[in-house]
């Protein structure tokens, strides 16, 4: 043990004598200190003011075609995007992030739908017009169109005023009205399919449609569930508030809570067309379906909770200094390119430049020589890992304050939420997210046993760190699914553990038909770390030291 430790010491004191690897690692050290500032100011997305006069000079252009054509319905159609676009840029609307930007798009389909209800009043609205009628004008004659585009108008001015307040309760207040009669049209819709339903009780195309009415309406209510707790509770709409970033991931989830199962034939057409696994059944759809609507359900009770006790989920906010620490999760790519380094010029370089043999003459059987220099590597990037997470805990801490991470992390477990320690949370997690960096390492100290050649002991680990995702994305695409047992999609262990991990794994299984396994992963991936290790170990105990 003691030749180990020795040999591990001198092989500390070689690497860091190097300046190149203290520049690097100073480097991924200022890097991890300042994400939680970096990702804080771009959180909620960029500007868009360019992309905004872009689109205001194509619609220009759009008009002028219009004017030119003699297209009345297209002018009016453009005329009407283009006062969005100006009410856009009068307040001040550069990021598409901005909760105003649903009310402006609402602006300018009310406009446009206004707009066609006149020209309809007027006999001059085509067959083929830019412009669609809203349904609420089916049936109308000339005067009732005339009065519903008086009664829209009202409607144009109204939202016109919310959008200029400035104020986001007005928002959150309006929006749950109009969330309301959505939720009344729906509760019609349901009761008439409900109806026809039971007039013709064996016609199995009406009991589905009565069915996904009722499973809409449902979501409705659920949905002004929301908008109501938003309004009672005076949420805004803050980017970095948890409480709003909370109800609007609630809002998403409940999507996949009711999604509207697609009958059998439907299915099978989608499945020809490539949206589905070639290999999944209609049954294991249909599982796969609840099994995504209950964990959405699930995270719902979660985010719930967190709002009704006053405690900050995770990741629902970059004022939390949890969420801007675990953001260590996604730079696990860093420390595997310093693994890489490491491993793959360790045992290359010594042969190349011969001083191999030099090491060899010493009293030291050659397998405690291979482990000294693997310990080695191992610990300067474990090491590094944790000195980035605490870089980061420090920077976090100081631009938002030590006092968040006393906050508990919610998850749902038992059938219940329960919370757990921050750190208790949080170390396991980069301990499993270890794994794919000791993965890239060990692979990259094999390949420099084996090939005693430091470019492709370097630059093949360095490949398939970076390009995994694409291979797995083809993977997927080509129908190879048996890309889930191999180590492709594990590559990159932190990011199971991320925030969009279980959004991810939502859409494999409805997509796809299977899930990611972290427990899978992480024993598949510790298998190949032994194989490289003994590997490695092999070729560098039985090849004859040469130059």
């Amino acid at each position: 043990m003691k030749k180990i430790t020795a040999l591990v010491h001198n092989e500390f004191i070689k690497e860091f004598s190097k300046k190149s690897l203290l520049v690097i690692l100073a480097l991924v050290l200022a890097l991890a200190a300042a994400f939680p500032f970096l990702s804080s100011r771009s959180w909620g997305g960029g500007d868009d003011s360019e992309y905004l006069e872009r689109q205001l000079s194509w619609n220009e252009e759009s008009i002028d075609t219009a004017k030119k054509t003699g297209d009345k319905s297209m002018l009016a159609y453009f005329e009407a995007e283009r006062d969005a676009l100006l009410i856009q840029k009068e307040l001040g609307v550069t990021r598409y992030s901005d909760y105003r930007m649903d009310l402006i798009n609402q602006y300018s389909a009310l406009l446009q739908s206004q707009k066609a209800v006149e020209m309809a009043s007027q006999g001059s609205l085509g067959g083929d017009s830019y412009l669609q009628l809203p349904p609420e004008a089916a049936g109308l004659d000339r005067e009732g169109l005339k009065g519903l585009a008086g009664q829209m108008d009202a409607k144009v001015q109204r939202l016109l005023t919310v959008l200029r307040s400035g104020d986001p309760m007005q928002v959150a207040s309006y929006n749950l009205e109009a969330q309301q009669v959505a939720l009344q049209s729906n509760l019609n819709q349901q009761k008439a399919a409900e109806a026809a339903a039971k007039a013709d009780p064996k016609d199995e195309f009406l009991a589905r449609e009565a069915e996904a009415a009722k499973k809409t309406a449902e979501m409705q209510r659920a949905r002004v569930a929301l908008y109501q707790y938003r309004v009672d509770h005076k949420i805004g709409y803050g980017e970095d508030d948890y409480r709003s970033a909370s109800l609007q991931q609630m809002e998403q989830n409940l999507s996949l809570q009711y999604e509207i199962p697609l009958d059998e034939q439907q299915f099978l057409s989608s499945q020809k067309g490539g949206q589905f696994a070639a290999n999944m059944s209609y049954q294991q759809y249909l599982e796969n379906l609840e099994k995504a609507a209950q964990e959405s359900a699930e995270e719902n009770q979660v985010l719930q909770y967190g709002l009704d006790n006053g405690v900050p989920p995770l990741y629902q906010s970059q004022k939390d200094p949890r969420t801007a620490a675990m953001n260590i999760l996604n730079l696990g790519m860093l420390v595997s390119i310093v693994a890489v380094i490491l491993g793959g010029s360790s045992i290359a370089r010594e042969f190349s430049s011969g001083s191999i043999r030099l090491l060899l003459t010493r009293p030291v059987r050659r397998w405690k020589v291979y482990l000294g220099k693997y310990l080695t590597m191992v610990l300067v990037s474990a090491g590094l890992y944790l000195a980035m997470f605490l870089a980061m805990v420090l920077s976090s801490g100081l631009q938002l304050g030590f006092g968040g991470f006393a906050s508990p992390v919610l998850a749902f477990a038992g059938g219940r939420v329960v919370s757990y320690n921050f750190w208790a949370y949080c170390l396991p997690r980069m301990a499993y997210a270890f794994i794919g960096i000791l993965f890239t390492g060990s692979l990259a100290f094999c390949l420099s046993a084996l090939t005693r050649n430091t470019a492709v002991s370097v630059a093949l680990p360095i490949a398939a760190n970076m390009g995994y995702s694409l291979v797995f994305q083809l993977c997927l695409a080509l129908r190879l699914y048996f890309v889930r047992f191999t180590p492709v999609p594990y590559m990159d262990m932190g990011g199971l553990m991320g925030p969009n991990a279980a959004y991810q794994n939502k859409m494999l299984l409805q997509n796809y038909g299977f899930q990611l396994d972290p427990l899978y992963g992480g024993i598949m991936m510790m298998a190949f770390v032994a194989l490289f290790y003994l590997l490695g170990l092999w070729a560098f105990a039985k090849r004859d030291v040469t130059n």
